[in-house]
């Protein structure tokens, strides 16, 4: 099972590119997103998922950690898969802040490049064993975190699917 803890926002990753759109979008530091202001949604403090892992870790086996970073989710969850599987996650079952919803407008970038280069929401994942995940959800929930079951590990060779 594949677990995924949300974001906070970008985190580190993308920001040559956010610079250009923000230049390309007109935006200011007063422009406003869902109401609050756009830059600080943009720079919003990297989460720090440490202590939730090591809290999950101590009591279920995991199996694979990816800090989701520049190259997104499908350029991180597979590094953590040995030859022939494959992550199979759905888009709909974490949570995506508005400000990636901005960011894929304002650069009319195509779903695929939104999840190479950025994060959408989805600041690491966890695969542990299916059995337990109920248990690592509610291990890290009881730590704070906003965690979901987001998808499963398969046999396979494309490394991260990720479906809609």
């Amino acid at each position: 099972a594949i677990i995924g803890l949300a974001s906070s926002g970008p985190h580190s990753n993308g920001y040559s590119l956010i610079r250009r759109l923000l230049q390309v979008a007109g935006a200011t530091p007063e422009t406003r997103l869902d109401g609050a202001l756009l830059y600080d949604l943009l720079l919003a403090p990297t989460r720090i998922y440490v202590k939730s892992v090591l809290a999950l870790m101590a009591e279920v086996p995991v199996h694979g950690v990816a800090h989701i970073t520049g190259g997104g989710p499908t350029g991180n969850i597979p590094r953590t898969l040995p030859e022939g599987l494959e992550a199979v996650i759905d888009e709909r079952l974490w949570p995506r802040p508005p400000v990636f919803d901005w960011l894929q407008r304002a650069g009319n970038i195509e779903r695929d490049e939104m999840h190479r280069t950025f994060n959408c929401g989805l600041g690491m994942t966890i695969t542990v064993p299916a059995a337990d995940a109920d248990r690592a959800l509610a291990i890290l929930r009881r730590c704070g975190e906003q965690a979901s079951l987001i998808g499963e590990v398969r046999s396979g060779s494309r490394g991260a699917v990720i479906e809609r």
